[in-house]
């Protein structure tokens, strides 16, 4: 397919920060679709570390200095041109038909506001993992999301239809106030306001998670998603994605040490959950290390 006379394109959004040897990999894998209409948009820390990856003009290059991951993105959505937005982080790949399968499931379905694709994990040890298996239909996101309450899609894995050019655009963007967790936020606040998304259960996404994705943030309390927004909600699904959310934020922060922050989170979890509840509030008052075992525990019994 020849590019820029298509109707739909897809504005691509790489922020790169500590990805420099990564990026080749993630570029080429956008370069080989067999859907061409797209545009690449790189935000960048430093220019004078770029060097030229593109063999076209679809590459836009921004720079900004020290600003983090979340305004990296908001920077690239205001320059978003495209009918849809397509985050890729610069560690994670796609199939050589990842775009054509969307503008599949876009024609068939025009009024949907967002695509999920199932994605595979990769771990530095080359392991690779297909996540959990759902029938590819139409879906309520937060019915989704109970069905399978551990369900986790990466912002890699996950297409927008472009509404920030329109009214939407002042209240759905990344915080940049939240070093851990923005993406979920994100996805939550967009996911209120258009409830309704395709999920694709073919694996198109290869997702390089971290060998450790506590390391780097362990000092960092993690709130959750989107709580102003979801305390707003009266509806049974999401008033269970909260439920969920406050005990998965309250284990991350008892992760991290921060058994304060962890207590907090569980004012927030019905009684739907009063025994898991119990049992987390118990252990905001043991020692970390015993936290950190329990939580192993818990992970294999409870959390289900």
């Amino acid at each position: 397919m020849e590019k820029n006379c298509l109707p739909i394109k897809f504005s691509i959004i790489i922020p790169c920060w500590n990805h420099e040897e990564t990026l080749g990999r993630t570029l080429h894998c956008v370069f080989e679709q067999s859907y061409q209409n797209y545009e690449i948009i790189i935000v960048i820390r430093d220019k004078k570390t770029w060097f030229d990856y593109t063999p076209d003009d679809s590459i836009i290059l921004l720079e900004q200095t020290n600003k983090g991951v979340s305004n990296a993105r908001n920077l690239g959505l205001k320059y978003a041109t495209g009918t849809h937005v397509c985050f890729l982080d610069a560690d994670d790949t796609w199939s050589c038909t990842y775009l054509e399968d969307l503008v599949n499931t876009i024609q068939k379905y025009p009024e949907v506001h967002s695509i999920i694709h199932n994605f595979y994990w990769r771990t530095k040890k080359n392991t690779r993992i297909k996540n959990i298996e759902i029938k590819s239909g139409l879906y309520d996101y937060f019915n989704l999301f109970s069905q399978f309450c551990q369900f986790f899609h990466p912002l890699s894995s996950t297409c927008f239809k472009n509404i920030w050019d329109k009214t939407d655009r002042a209240s759905i963007y990344f915080n940049p106030y939240m070093p851990l967790g923005e993406d979920i936020d994100f996805i939550t606040k967009f996911m209120l306001k258009h409830r309704i998304c395709y999920y694709d259960n073919r694996p198109s996404v290869t997702y390089y998670a971290p060998e450790n994705p506590h390391k780097k943030y362990t000092t960092n309390p993690v709130n959750i998603p989107a709580l102003g927004d979801l305390l707003k909600e009266s509806n049974e699904d999401v008033l269970n994605y909260l439920d969920i959310w406050s005990m998965s934020t309250c284990l991350q922060n008892l992760d991290r040490g921060h058994s304060a922050r962890a207590s907090v989170c569980l004012d927030f979890v019905s009684d739907k959950y009063k025994t898991k509840r119990r049992v987390l509030r118990v252990l905001c008052y043991v020692p970390h290390p015993i936290a950190l075992m329990a939580h192993r525990i818990y992970n294999r019994f409870f959390w289900k």
